[in-house]
């Protein structure tokens, strides 16, 4: 077959979600079948079109499963896994792949005792959670134009698709079909009981009218997406027809996001347990987002005892950790918790626990690498100058960057690594500038690599940046680097991109290396990415914040201030990994504009 080797690679890919352990007996199986319909995508040369049905509305069992009736954290992570599997084919295929999401709460909702608004509410959260060019929505409406999302009923559509006999949805099911009932049933018995309702003599017509309606379900996605390959969350696939996947990479057993909650646990990986194992088994503490639940983190001792943990922006960018109790430090929570954390949601703010004094923020930076030293140590103060011959301490904005960017190329950390850079680095506020000035601009710089198609992003992945200042010339040098990196610690993809400026106090320049031509407004389109909302937070500063930032999933900033903010008063330590300290010299121009 010419195109065997490009069809194992998909498979392969395929495989990786397959919900089963590694010996499964089916298997073998399931990789015949799945390469004779990824051959099909490739021998027309079309995108591999994957289709799944998922997603529907939240278990209503609040006091066993999950944690609202709203999406949260856990369908987040599930959806960030669906589309690095598609990423993933798209990175060996050129023609790329798509994955179709049927998720409609409308298939289920009267029957388990769910008003429609909740349905409603939850279908109008997903689709905002997890914005992905290769994950496409689907729903009633899609299928059906016309369909009201506030009377319609989902048999009204349906209905078409089952047997004439059973077209009131109350015939017995077919004996390859009957196990849908008592799966439906015990469903109700256990959400139902843990909501306090009583057993109703009609159950068992419910969940024979719930099963009729999946294998309707079932027939209308074919009918809709006849060359698609057919995705399952439930462990009953079968080879050539349904494909089961797992959407917890680290657990093999069929995990539902919305009858589950994201657990953080000590080891830093995240698991979807059931609410109460969360709770009671784990001691885990709710770690909320918009005013509820978002995700639990697995506790190791009682230092996290009067925190308050809050999720900042899209449920997925910036964690604000607020002490309530008195007389704590910054050393007093786990490096290794803060480590994760900081890295999951790009940067951690500690607000309430003290820093004493400089040594203490180096004891504190020093738990999670090592402190890089200037000529004046390792702690910057920044402080806005009226003579200031920079940006970084000027009253002026500073452009968005990564720390220890622009080292000049003869320095002896450059010289070893030429992409050497901090790996984290904290930001200690002595004293607060006014309220809406002098604010940290943080941008996610992964999410902007999601937002953006397969064939884009494998673009940028080939580009080079070039950056130019002044106070890199030490003989002319200028820094060039990839436009993708990858994280050192989880291998996710970032961005790396660095602001140009215009200011007269410095110059920044900002060019695509060796094929600008080709790419005119791409500068432009970064940085209308990299403000947009749903990637930006500003940090309004607190006397005391203590913010810990990762200095690749994160790229950092600062908004202008007037001189009623002249006692902004900043101190920054940043820290690398591999490397002993060493004391070094350099000039009064390197060390104001380190970035």
């Amino acid at each position: 077959m010419q195109n065997e080797p490009l069809v194992a690679s998909i498979v392969s890919i395929l495989l990786d979600a397959f919900q089963g352990d590694p010996d499964h007996p089916q298997l073998e199986s399931y990789r015949q079948a799945l390469s004779a319909q990824v051959e099909r995508f490739v021998r027309r040369q079309q995108p591999l079109q994957l289709l799944l049905p998922g997603f529907p509305l939240k278990s209503p069992n609040t006091r066993d499963k999950t944690a609202s009736d709203r999406p949260d954290y856990a369908e987040y992570a599930a959806l960030e896994r669906l589309d690095q599997l598609c990423r993933a084919v798209g990175r060996v295929y050129p023609a790329g792949c798509a994955l179709e999401l049927f998720s409609d709460g409308l298939s289920f909702h009267d029957l388990l005792d769910i008003p429609r608004d909740t349905a409603n509410d939850y279908h109008r959260r997903l689709r905002a959670l997890y914005a992905s060019p290769v994950l496409r929505w689907h729903d009633y409406a899609s299928v059906q134009p016309g369909f009201d999302r506030q009377r319609d009923r989902a048999e009204s559509v349906l209905r078409r698709y089952l047997p004439a006999a059973a077209a009131d949805f109350s015939q017995p099911l077919p004996e390859n079909q009957a196990g849908r009932q008592p799966q439906w049933l015990d469903l109700l018995r256990e959400d139902n009981a843990a909501r306090g309702i009583t057993e109703a003599e009609d159950w068992p017509r419910r969940a024979l009218r719930l099963a009729w309606r999946g294998i309707a379900l079932d027939a209308m996605l074919a009918e809709h997406f006849p060359e698609a390959i057919r995705l399952t969350i439930h462990p009953s696939g079968s080879p050539g027809g349904k494909f089961p996947i797992r959407l917890s990479p680290a657990q093999a057993e069929a995990a539902l996001p919305w009858h589950r909650v994201y657990l953080l646990n000590l080891a830093g990986r995240g698991e979807l347990v059931s609410k109460r194992q969360a709770l009671d088994a784990r001691r885990a503490k709710a770690v909320s987002f918009d005013g509820q639940p978002w995700l639990y983190l697995e506790q190791a001792g009682a230092e996290w005892e009067g925190c308050e943990l809050s999720v900042m922006l899209a449920g997925r960018f910036g964690l604000l950790i607020e002490n309530r109790r008195p007389g704590a430090n910054c050393l007093s929570l786990p490096h290794p918790a803060l480590t994760r954390l900081a890295q999951l949601f790009g940067f951690v703010a500690l607000r309430g626990f003290a820093v004493e004094n400089e040594d203490n923020l180096i004891d504190f930076s020093a738990q999670f690498g090592t402190p890089y030293i200037w000529q004046f140590g390792a702690v910057h103060k920044v402080k806005p100058e009226e003579d200031a011959d920079g940006f970084v301490h000027s009253f002026e904005e500073l452009p968005l960057h990564w720390d220890l960017s622009m080292l000049p190329a003869d320095n002896e950390f450059v010289r070893k690594n030429p992409r050497f850079s901090a790996s984290l680095f904290a930001l200690y506020c002595k004293t607060a500038p006014q309220h809406g000035e002098g604010q940290t601009t943080l941008v996610d710089a992964r999410n902007i690599l999601r937002q953006v198609p397969t064939a884009t992003l494998a673009e940028w992945e080939r580009l080079q940046i070039r950056y130019h200042t002044k106070f890199t010339y030490f003989g002319g040098d200028a820094r060039v680097y990839p436009l993708v990196e990858t994280h050192p610690d989880t291998g996710e993809a970032v961005l790396r991109f660095q602001e140009n400026s215009n200011s007269e106090l410095q110059k920044f320049f900002v060019d695509v290396e060796e094929r600008a031509d080709d790419y005119p407004n791409l500068v432009q389109e970064l940085l209308e990415r990299a403000y947009a909302p749903e990637n930006l937070i500003e940090h309004d500063w607190h006397d005391g914040d203590l913010v810990l930032i990762d200095n690749y999933n994160s790229l950092h900033g600062r908004r202008a201030m007037t001189r009623a903010s002249r006692g902004r008063e900043l101190w920054r330590v940043q820290v690398h990994k591999g490397q002993e300290p060493v004391q070094r010299l350099a000039s009064k121009g390197e060390i104001v504009n380190t970035f």
